[in-house]
């Protein structure tokens, strides 16, 4: 799954992976999900789907919300945000304080997060904003019960920090640039499972990215960008026994990518058609193409809408899967996913019926129903 934190990919750490156990919601206005093969538009790791996390902009006279809870297991939490407009400045923040021992001696979990986004707009067409993200817990490893670890535990601190420009000159016309450092380090000590002692590992990351939607007429979209990803990970393990001979006490992975994409929208009347493509290139193994198909009719005598795509993704191999895999030569796993399926609208609109059928290389077909109180996006 590719996660998105205002268009930002925060997938982080040697596995590329994030973890949902540290994030707050303390300033998040809604979370979107897109299911199936999504590389086309958002990239690398959208194998399966998309997690796109959306924050707070200010709006209106500024205002604050202060909270504590308590619970068993000596768990507290405490928050603050405000949010808010003043003249052309926006602003909103988030910060919360997690601490609890749970129920096992070294099970004990602490996190501090913050959150903030704020931004300039001297006109109606433009915003200079920037966004900033802190995150830092410490969890204790008890390990079995049958044997258990008084004092394993592993710190984990993550931070970016992401200027970007929204402009729109022209009703037709929008831009976005999006510029992001981000820095996750790890420490493992002590570290008692018996095996690799001590460690601390770093990831750093910088992207650029790069969208505009230009709208000739009124019916087509043409969504088009640059992407630029330099990645930087390593690991120090001074557990590493030198009574063979010389071993390397660190190991590390460079990462760089360039892509581009571009897709088109087309909405007739009650017919929309997407279709794109992306091509990824890769310092350490090349190039990788993906591409995207999407439709939807609604009926409107019976407020239905029919819907299908075909799209293909792929998902390139960790800093961990390079660092220690034994595999060398390591390709990017890819995805061909198709699904085809109906939306019924009842009860005047208030109920959505979604029936889906959809497969991917190399799993099973699935049958999902799902019923919701929200109509879904369209293709």
């Amino acid at each position: 799954m590719q996660v998105l934190l205002d268009g930002i990919p925060i997938n982080q750490g040697l596995a590329g992976q994030f973890d949902f156990a540290n994030l707050t919601t303390d300033n998040v206005e809604r979370i979107e999900i897109a299911r199936g093969p999504q590389s086309t538009i958002y990239g690398p790791r959208a194998l399966a789907g998309v997690v796109q996390i959306f924050t707070k902009q200010g709006t209106g006279p500024p205002g604050f919300t202060v909270s504590e809870e308590g619970g068993s297991y000596d768990t507290f939490r405490e928050t603050l945000a405000s949010d808010g407009k003043i003249g052309q400045f926006d602003y909103s923040i988030g910060a919360s304080r997690l601490d609890t021992d749970n129920a096992r001696p070294n099970n004990q979990y602490r996190n501090t997060a913050g959150i903030a986004d704020v931004g300039w707009s001297p006109n109606e067409q433009l915003r200079i904003g920037g966004m900033f993200a802190y995150a830092l817990s410490d969890t204790g490893d008890p390990n079995v019960l049958a044997d258990p670890r008084p004092l394993d535990n592993l710190l984990t601190e993550k931070w970016f920090i992401a200027p970007h420009i929204d402009y729109q000159p022209f009703d037709w016309w929008t831009h976005k640039f999006i510029l992001d450092y981000d820095h996750e380090r790890q420490v493992n000590d002590p570290n008692q499972d018996g095996f690799v002692g001590p460690t601390r590992a770093l990831f750093e990351r910088t992207t650029v990215d790069y969208q505009n939607d230009l709208r000739p007429t009124s019916w087509l979209t043409l969504t088009s960008g640059l992407f630029y990803s330099r990645l930087n990970a390593g690991q120090e393990r001074p557990f590493i026994l030198q009574i063979f001979g010389p071993q390397p006490t660190f190991v590390s992975d460079h990462t760089q990518e360039t892509a581009g994409f571009l897709q088109a929208t087309a909405n007739i009347d009650n017919f929309i058609l997407v279709a794109g493509g992306r091509i990824d290139h890769f310092n350490q193994f090349g190039d990788v193409w993906t591409y995207r198909i999407a439709g939807s009719y609604k009926i409107d005598k019976t407020d239905t809408t029919l819907h299908s795509s075909i799209a293909t993704g792929f998902s390139p191999p960790s800093s961990q899967d390079k660092i220690f895999g034994m595999n060398f030569g390591l390709r990017p796993e890819k995805d061909l996913g198709w699904d085809v399926g109906f939306e019924q609208r009842v009860w005047d609109r208030r109920v959505t019926i979604d029936a889906t059928c959809q497969t991917s290389s190399g799993s099973t077909v699935s049958f999902k129903r799902l019923i919701s109180g929200r109509p879904k996006p369209k293709a």
